[in-house]
């Protein structure tokens, strides 16, 4: 759900938006009304057929107007409404109409009832937690482990893949702070019985010739023991059983075949299946259980979506820190909602795990979670809710205006979504382009900002590899060459701000 801006109710048809509902005696009444909350930042879209005014708390959702800018009926509007919702981990919703303009029997039908005033439906959800394989970037999903809690965002089972069902665990035993000790510790000789100089503190060659080494020692062994990760273990699983279903995914030998266990029904083997969920071979060593053998569950299901959903949810919370494996992309029905977590950033090496990087990739996960649920502003970095983009944006292009032949800002919107290749409204053009600056430039992503400190911290990138005149040329100088002229231009005025 996104925010409307001012220009989409020009360069959108809004003056042939309806209700979906009678919230107001007209539909120009509804238009007018949804205006004045676009001023206010009170009005969203779901999607580009279908806007609305909400007022939202912890976890309900107070619903004051919905338009409709295409042939949508009320069932379909209701469900992606509902949708929509879930997502958002809102647990009521409430239809605020107009006292006059009563249709219980409507809504009746799609389990509405009139509650003090308005109407009203409580959402109900089976919810898991789906963790995805990736080795050593699996501090990132403890990150978002953080966040979740602290929203009270809960869920009824955990399936996990390779160092997802490790995570697992973790977070089935409820103990944050044994789960981000964990990781703030651990190295590859913790997780592998092999012995090399610490990461840390060398380079980055060394860090290549310490994979060719673990390559090459996987090889001579057919896969290094993992004796040490399952001491690490036994450390910081607290004895006891688990507080919710954990699902491991793992692959049986040798029928290659995927194999799901609850950790519930093993608990005197917990570590055990663990292991066998997470024995990325040939790397590691093969896991032995009651004379059967197994590998990492990634050769067959690296993010088991379908495991959860036909485990019996309706709503998934994914985390994906894109390890090696075999994702099955699973298509849903509507009654399934998943709402996907994943990094735009490199979270390094699968096979390498680093304290520096596992700690940088807990506090990315947080950020990014928190931001998914709407605590920072911004697309691929973190913002202050109290960043004003939009002001910032109506300033650029004032002074854009003055210096740049810009013919039409509906041109300009369409070309800046095409070059940045996702829907940019024109409220939205200093953000796209400070974070694409940013990203080119390796401003750091694991910090908060405002405008002026992200501003500040492009500015310093862009002075230790080139004199600012020398990067403004640089972008000129590319513009001339493409069909995104003046998307250039306005970048290379951008960096002249700063």
């Amino acid at each position: 759900m996104k925010q409307v801006f001012g220009s989409q109710l020009i360069m959108a048809d809004f003056s042939e938006a309806k209700l979906l509902l009678p919230f107001f005696s007209s539909h120009q009444k509804g238009r007018e009304t949804f205006s004045v909350a676009v001023k206010h930042e009170k009005a969203f879209a779901i999607n580009k057929d279908l806007w609305l005014v909400v007022k939202q708390t912890a976890q309900s959702w107070k619903i004051e107007n919905i338009l409709i800018l295409a042939n949508l009926n009320l069932s379909e509007g209701l469900q992606q409404i509902e949708q929509a919702a879930r997502r958002h981990f809102i647990s009521k919703i409430s239809l605020e109409l107009a006292e006059e303009l009563v249709v219980t029997d409507l809504l009746q039908n799609y389990n509405y009832t009139f509650v003090n005033g308005s109407y009203q439906k409580e959402l109900f959800d089976k919810t898991a937690l789906v963790l995805g394989g990736g080795g050593a970037r699996g501090a990132y999903q403890i990150g978002v482990w953080q966040a979740l809690l602290e929203k009270r965002i809960k869920f009824d089972f955990i399936v996990g893949t390779s160092v997802g069902a490790l995570n697992g665990a973790l977070i089935a035993q409820g103990d944050f702070s044994a789960a981000q000790k964990l990781w703030q510790q651990i190295s590859t000789q913790q997780v592998l019985e092999l012995a090399f100089e610490k990461a840390e503190d060398i380079d980055y060659a060394t860090q290549r010739k310490q994979i060719q080494q673990l390559v090459s020692a996987s090889l001579e062994q057919r896969g290094i023991s993992t004796a040490p990760l399952k001491e690490l273990l036994e450390k910081f699983l607290a004895k006891g059983p688990l507080k919710c279903p954990v699902y491991v995914v793992t692959t049986k030998l040798p029928q290659f075949k995927e194999t799901i266990v609850n950790l519930l029904d093993k608990p005197q083997q917990e570590i055990q299946w663990m292991l066998a969920s997470s024995s990325f071979f040939p790397v590691m060593a093969i896991t032995e259980i009651d004379g059967n053998k197994y590998i990492d569950g990634g050769y067959r299901n690296n993010l088991p979506q379908d495991v959860a959903v036909s485990l019996g949810a309706t709503r998934l919370i994914s985390i994906d820190v894109k390890g090696p494996g075999f994702n099955k992309h699973p298509v849903f029905s509507k009654e399934i909602v998943d709402v996907s977590l994943k990094s735009h950033w490199n979270l390094g090496d699968f096979l390498i795990f680093q304290k520096n990087t596992a700690q940088k990739n807990l506090q990315l996960g947080y950020l990014e979670a928190k931001r998914s649920l709407g605590d920072f502003k911004g697309r691929r970095y973190c913002f202050t809710l109290k960043t004003d983009f939009v002001k910032a944006s109506r300033d650029f292009l004032k002074k854009a205006n003055q210096q740049l032949p810009i013919v039409s800002l509906n041109e300009l919107q369409k070309k800046i979504s095409d070059f940045f290749g996702e829907a940019t409204e024109i409220e939205e053009i200093s953000l796209v382009i400070l974070e694409y600056l940013a990203a080119r430039l390796q401003v750091d992503p694991v910090k908060v900002y405002d405008i002026d400190t992200f501003k500040k911290a492009i500015k310093n990138q862009l002075e230790v590899g080139a004199k600012l005149n020398d990067r403004v040329r640089w972008h000129f100088g590319r513009a001339q060459r493409t069909n995104y002229f003046d998307c250039y231009q306005l970048i290379a005025l951008m960096i002249e701000e700063l």
